[in-house]
């Protein structure tokens, strides 16, 4: 069965995507496109229409597309030209994908502003504690990240 995926242009740099309902699909896109990149869009009844995507992440949404639909029939009614490959990140000691996807809470620090990294992690650790509902893995893999920022000198405040 050909499956029509249909992207569009939209304002603030995002394209929509238009997909059938794949659970693989969703899946592999909620774990591939992080969640300042994407966001659902809702129909007039509050119910999942389609997907807003930065247009950065045009290329890894059409490689899950190629991997998760049987021969895809993709329409780009989009103007705009393709972005350019994304760039690792300048952020010296960042870690890199790899680091991310086994310890969530790299990429989170990372993303926080300097300033307010220890407040951030305080917060974490009362969310993610055992002894306040988390778990211990969860509580680990906060401690690791922790620990592997403040050694490089970027976590605590200046």
């Amino acid at each position: 069965m050909t499956v029509r995926i249909i992207i569009q242009d939209d304002v603030d740099g995002f394209v929509r995507f238009y997909t059938p309902y794949n659970a693989d699909f969703v899946a592999g896109f909620k774990a591939a496109i992080p969640l300042y990149a994407r966001e659902p869009v809702l129909s007039t009844n509050n119910r999942f229409s389609h997907w807003r995507v930065l247009r950065s992440y045009v290329g890894d949404v059409l490689d899950l597309v190629e991997k998760c639909y049987d021969d895809p029939v993709i329409e780009d009614t989009s103007t705009k030209p393709k972005p350019p490959p994304k760039t690792p990140p300048s952020n010296p000691g960042a870690p890199s994908a790899v680091a991310i996807t086994k310890n969530p809470f790299h990429g989170v620090f990372y993303l926080c502003a300097t300033q307010h990294r220890q407040d951030l992690f305080r917060l974490l650790a009362l969310h993610f504690h055992p002894d306040r509902g988390g778990t211990t893995e969860a509580m680990t893999l906060l401690n690791v990240a922790w620990q592997e920022i403040t050694k490089t000198g970027v976590g605590k405040p200046r």
